[in-house]
C-alpha cells in the first residue's frame, strides 16, 4: 500500500489477491520457515489478507496447489513443519512417482525438454541418439526431472551436432578422444545395471536382441513392477510377436490374446507401411499413404481385411476377441518402423474403453516412437536408434512366424486355462 515503507510511492496487489479465483502454487511448501507458517494458515482459514501498511482485511477465495519433495509427516514429528497447516493443505493429495519408478515416462519429457531448450537457446537438436538414451534410463535420477533438464541443458551446451550423444553427459566429456575405451566400457556398465545380460551391443546401432524371446524377457521385467498380478490383457500383434505376449502374459500373470491389425503395404513395397486396419475395417493411413492412389488402396484394404477375417477364423475359431473394457491392455510387438500397425491397434481397442492402455515394443524408430506415444497412456520401449532400417537388424535371430504357431499358442493357452478351470 502507497506509504506503507520507504518507497512505497503506489499500491500494489499481493499474489493471493490478483490471484482472485485462480491458482497460487506454492512450490516445496516443506521450506516455508516456521515464522511464516501461521501466517499463511491464517489465510487458508479465515480467506483473507491484510495488505502491508493497511487496516482493512481482504477477501481472497484463490484456491491453493502446494507442492514438495519432501516428507511431512517428518517434518512434523522433528518441529519443522506445522501439523495443524498440514492438514488444512492437504485436502487433495496427488503422489507423483520418483522418475526412476516412471522410465516409461523419460523418452516423452527428454523430447520436451529438448524442444524447450532448442526455443530458448535457438538450437536445432532432434533428440538423444540410442547409447544415450541407454544411458540416461540407467541413471539413478535423486534430483528426477530437475536433474534431467539441467543434464540435458548441460549436454546442449557442449554438443555440437544433431543428436545428443554419451560425450555430451556429465563425466564422459573428458574421455572424448578416447570414446571406444573408457567411455565404451562405462556406457556398457551402465547399460548392464538396467537391463542386466541383454547380449551384444552394437557400437554403430541399436543393442542386438538375441532374439525375440530374449527382447520379452526384458520387456517382461520393465512391465512387472507396475503391472503384474493386476490381471492385464496382453495382446499380441500377429503374427511375429505371439511368443512375446506369451511371455510376457506369464510373467505377470495375466491373459493373453490377440489384437488384429494388418499394415498397408506401399504400392511395390508391401513391406513398407502407408497405413494399417483392424478386424473392424477401421483404417489408419500415415501421412505419406494420403498421396497414394484411390483405387489401389480400395484394393489393398480389401485385400488385408479379408485376411484378417481369415485369421480370426484361424485363431479363435471357438470364441470372439477377448473383451478389454475397464482392463488393463498391453498390446506387444517386436518393433515397429512407421508406427502404423501399433497406431491402428491402440486405436482399436481404445474404442472399447479400456481401463489403461499400454504399448510394448523391443525397438521403434523415434517418429513411431513419438506417434504411438500420443495413442497410449504409458509406452515401454528398450530401443529408439537413431538410424532406423528394419526392426530385424536388431536381432541377432528374427525368425518368420506362421499361422500355425500362433494357433498353436493360442491353443496351449486356452487348454491351460481350462485344466485351471
Amino acid at each position: 500500500m502507497k506509504g506503507s515503507f520507504t518507497g512505497a510511492v503506489g499500491s500494489q496487489e499481493g499474489l493471493f489477491q490478483r490471484a482472485r479465483v485462480g491458482t497460487i502454487f506454492l512450490d516445496e511448501i516443506g521450506e516455508m520457515p516456521l515464522s511464516l507458517q501461521p501466517k499463511l494458515l491464517r489465510v487458508l482459514e479465515e480467506k483473507t489478507v491484510l495488505p502491508v501498511g493497511s487496516t482493512t482485511p481482504v477477501k481472497v477465495n484463490a484456491r491453493i496447489l502446494a507442492a514438495t519433495n519432501r516428507e511431512l509427516r517428518t517434518q512434523i514429528e522433528t518441529g519443522r513443519f506445522r501439523d495443524d497447516l498440514y492438514y488444512r493443505l492437504n485436502v487433495f493429495e496427488i503422489q507423483i512417482p520418483s522418475l526412476r519408478k516412471r522410465l516409461e515416462d523419460l523418452l516423452g519429457l527428454v523430447e520436451h525438454l529438448i524442444h524447450r531448450h532448442n526455443l530458448e537457446m535457438k538450437t536445432s537438436y532432434k533428440g538423444v541418439d540410442s547409447a544415450t538414451m541407454r544411458i540416461l534410463m540407467s541413471l539413478p535420477w535423486k534430483g528426477n526431472i530437475r536433474e534431467l533438464d539441467n543434464v540435458l541443458e548441460r549436454a546442449m551446451i557442449l554438443g555440437n551436432g544433431e543428436w545428443i550423444s554419451p560425450v555430451d553427459l556429465p563425466g564422459q566429456r573428458s574421455n572424448k578422444e578416447e570414446f571406444g575405451t573408457e567411455v565404451d566400457v562405462e556406457l556398457r556398465r551402465q547399460t548392464n545395471l538396467y537391463h542386466g545380460k541383454i547380449g551384444v551391443i552394437n557400437e554403430e546401432k541399436a543393442m542386438l536382441f538375441q532374439n525375440r524371446e530374449h527382447a520379452a524377457r526384458l520387456l517382461a521385467r520393465r512391465l512387472s513392477a507396475y503391472y503384474k498380478n493386476k490381471n492385464p490383457l496382453v495382446l499380441a500383434i500377429p503374427r511375429g510377436a505371439i511368443r512375446m505376449a506369451e511371455i510376457i502374459a506369464d510373467a505377470l500373470v495375466g491373459e493373453l490374446d490377440v489384437v488384429l491389425v494388418h499394415k498397408l503395404g506401399a504400392p511395390g513395397q508391401p513391406e513398407l507401411a502407408i497405413g494399417a486396419i483392424d478386424e473392424a475395417g477401421n483404417s489408419f493411413l500415415a501421412g505419406y499413404g494420403l498421396d497414394i492412389d484411390d483405387a489401389y488402396l480400395e484394393g489393398e484394404t480389401q485385400t488385408q481385411l479379408d485376411i484378417l477375417h481369415k485369421r480370426r477364423a484361424q485363431y479363435t475359431p471357438s470364441r470372439g476377441a477377448i473383451d478389454p473394457h475397464d482392463r488393463i491392455v498391453i498390446v506387444v510387438d517386436d518393433g515397429i518402423a512407421t508406427g502404423s500397425t501399433m497406431t491402428a491397434a491402440l486405436r482399436s481397442i481404445r474404442k472399447s474403453k479400456p481401463k489403461k492402455l499400454i504399448g510394448a515394443v523391443a525397438v521403434a524408430s523415434p517418429r513411431a516412437a513419438r506417434a504411438i506415444s500420443r495413442e497410449a497412456d504409458a509406452i515401454v520401449c528398450l530401443e529408439v536408434p537413431a538410424e532406423f532400417y528394419a526392426v530385424g537388424e536388431f536381432f541377432g535371430e528374427f525368425a518368420q512366424v506362421s499361422d500355425e504357431d500362433v494357433i498353436a499358442i493360442l491353443q496351449k493357452r486356452e487348454a491351460k486355462i481350462s485344466a485351471l478351470s
